[in-house]
């Protein structure tokens, strides 16, 4: 398993997680970290945990 900071060429597979995980909140959703980052300009710095091509979890968190 290997953690990383989120790029914009994960987005589509955070989002296809999200959508998948029964525990996932609105909180998790990027449309969401986007009105965040537009309202308060806070700097998104996502983790997503990966092993290989499968997304094994994701963790939405902002500089402040």
């Amino acid at each position: 398993m290997r953690v990383y900071r989120l790029d914009n060429a994960d987005a589509r597979q955070w989002q296809a997680f999200v959508a998948r995980c029964p525990s996932a909140t609105l909180f998790h959703d990027l449309r969401w970290s986007r009105a965040v980052e537009r309202a308060f300009h806070h700097r998104p710095a996502h983790l997503v945990a990966r092993d290989r091509d499968r997304v094994l979890g994701v963790l939405p968190l902002f500089e402040v």
